[in-house]
């Protein structure tokens, strides 16, 4: 199964564990759209992420759980709006995958990292 065809099965509404690989699943996609492009926003591992939130407090989850899913579906539309487009994509993907990035900082806040 491509990273393509798990991005058109991703629902929006999810359980609190499954956002965590969601969010690194989309980015796996954008990041597939632009590749080769400069990450200079270094996140968390999907694991450390994932630790931290099962030890976080039930606050910190309901506001990371927001979050996540907002973030997802944003992202999700994102990349399937680029999916297709070519070289025409590659900035647009970039731009995207930083922005998805700097989501994942911000979440990884929420649960202490």
């Amino acid at each position: 199964m491509t990273a393509h065809s798990r991005l058109a099965e991703t629902p929006y509404r999810t359980t609190d564990m499954d956002r965590i690989p969601q969010l690194y699943a989309v980015l796996g996609v954008i990041e597939q759209i632009a590749p080769g492009r400069d990450q200079a926003i270094r996140i968390p591992e999907e694991s450390d992420l994932r630790r931290a939130y099962e030890q976080s407090s039930g606050i910190a989850k309901h506001g990371f759980g927001r979050t996540a899913e907002e973030t997802i579906a944003a992202a999700t539309i994102g990349a399937k709006a680029l999916i297709g487009k070519g070289d025409n994509a590659g900035a647009a993907a970039e731009q995207l995958s930083s922005h998805l990035r700097s989501q994942i900082i911000q979440l990884s806040r929420f649960v202490g990292i």
